[in-house]
């Protein structure tokens, strides 16, 4: 099993959402945040704290020292058929893998045309935000 790295997540779903699109699949490029259980100096992800948990940020700003906050690092994978598709999730085994999947936005493009990583890249796609969603493993 070939093993990823980080940023490998983009090209990769790319290449899934292409297959499932040939298949006449409607799959859904999603970015976002994975929750890791091992965190080894990792810094909050302020951007998620205000989307998910405000109040954490509040406490973040008054202690600097705060140190019960969620771990999160970004990350793409695809949603089809009401489940999440995830090629790339083994970047985070160092991290001792994923617990949580965080949405912050989801992708489609029109057509059957093939989608290339600049196109997410530059979110060249349809999009929408107001689907925030939680998935745990």
């Amino acid at each position: 099993m070939r093993k990823y790295n980080f940023g490998d997540c983009i090209p990769e779903s790319i290449k899934v959402y292409n297959k499932l699109k040939e298949q006449g699949k409607d799959p859904k490029l999603v970015e976002g945040w994975v929750e890791v259980s091992e965190f080894p100096d990792l810094e909050p992800c302020r951007e998620f704290l205000e989307l998910y948990y405000p109040d954490t940020i509040k406490e973040l700003d008054k202690n600097f020292y705060y140190d019960d906050y969620i771990r999160v690092l970004q990350h793409t994978w695809i949603v089809c058929d009401g489940k999440i598709i995830d090629k790339t999730k083994n970047q985070f085994d160092s991290y001792g893998g994923i617990l949580v999947y965080y949405e912050k936005c989801r992708y489609w493009f029109r057509g059957n045309q093939k989608v290339l990583p600049i196109d997410a890249e530059i979110g060249a796609g349809e999009i929408y935000e107001d689907n925030l969603q939680i998935h745990f493993v």
